[in-house]
């Protein structure tokens, strides 16, 4: 663990952020957010029986030959069956499969379930985004002030840090579209434990930065760079700590709450796993490229960022 990063294991490390970050790209495009119905329009087939029956019974059997994104129960024998992106030749074949497979089926029917506008996640996804943009923003810059930085390498790095935030929620977004394809229904309850695990990579960020700001307060640095190289040797340690803290403290309790979130819980390790690897060898990456360009020719022209913030 001593040796955690070396110029070897960053190249091998960055060549896998790239590839991740190209594959999360292009299954957030083809697969698509498997969206719940909360979310998204649904097929609704209702099914009534002349006995009673649990939800996990008639799940488990329709699930055989088509997948469910939701259902709820009336009463002890009526039953309602959410199906997404399904045509009118699906749902018959669906409605003639339950007749054969479940017994005691008394009536059903097909109808169009609209959902709710006003909780449009992408609204609310905005909303939390430039909110959180901006309250890290002050964060950042509230952190470097008075350190002997030039205005421009300070821009360098919120630039940067930004930069990890937006790859990390790509990769996030990318593994969780992957997760659809493999039939996971993001319903509240995933979109709540996605929102958590935004969290945790904003965690890793400002736990970064605090480190970083006892470095320069406490030892003797040249540059940014050779902080960031500091609070990584030093500090490490914590980091691995904060990751499997938060596996025990985040991802188990979920495990204990169904199959469904146990499946949504998976992109909880996943956080942390990126979070962890964007400390060490990302952030280090893209801090260096953002800094040369802030000592470029072309920006030592701009006087006010050549100030010492």
């Amino acid at each position: 663990m001593a040796n955690l990063v070396t110029k070897t294991k960053t190249k091998v490390f960055l060549v896998i952020f790239l590839v991740s970050l190209v594959v999360s790209i292009l299954s957030a495009v083809f697969f698509k957010l498997n969206l719940g119905v909360e979310y998204m329009d649904a097929t609704v087939i209702s099914v009534q029986l002349d006995h009673e029956d649990t939800m996990n019974n008639i799940e488990n059997k329709v699930s055989n030959y088509m997948t469910i994104s939701k259902i709820e129960k009336e009463g002890t024998s009526n039953f309602y069956l959410y199906f997404q992106n399904i045509s009118n030749e699906d749902a018959s074949k669906i409605v003639d499969s339950i007749k054969t497979d479940i017994s005691g089926v008394i009536s059903t029917g097909v109808f169009e379930y609209h959902a709710a506008r006003e909780r449009a996640l992408v609204q609310r996804a905005e909303i939390i985004a430039l909110f959180g943009i901006f309250a890290f923003s002050i964060y950042v810059f509230a952190n470097f002030k008075n350190k002997k930085f030039l205005i421009s390498q300070v821009i360098s790095i919120w630039f940067s840090e930004l930069l990890v935030i937006l790859v990390n929620l790509v990769l996030l977004i990318g593994f969780g579209s992957i997760l659809g394809k493999m039939g996971l229904v993001m319903d509240n309850n995933f979109w709540s434990i996605f929102f958590l695990s935004i969290g945790i990579i904003m965690l890793y960020r400002i736990y970064e930065i605090l480190k970083v700001r006892m470095i320069l307060k406490t030892l003797e640095t040249e540059s940014i760079e050779d902080a960031y190289n500091k609070m990584i040797e030093i500090y490490w340690p914590e980091f691995v700590f904060i990751s499997c803290f938060l596996a025990l403290m985040a991802f188990l309790p979920l495990t204990v709450l169904g199959i469904s979130i146990l499946k949504s819980s998976i992109i909880v390790i996943y956080a942390i796993l990126v979070g962890f690897t964007s400390v060490l060898y990302l952030k280090p990456f893209l801090q260096k490229e953002l800094l040369v360009i802030s000592n470029s020719k072309l920006l030592k022209k701009i006087n006010i960022l050549n100030k010492k913030w």
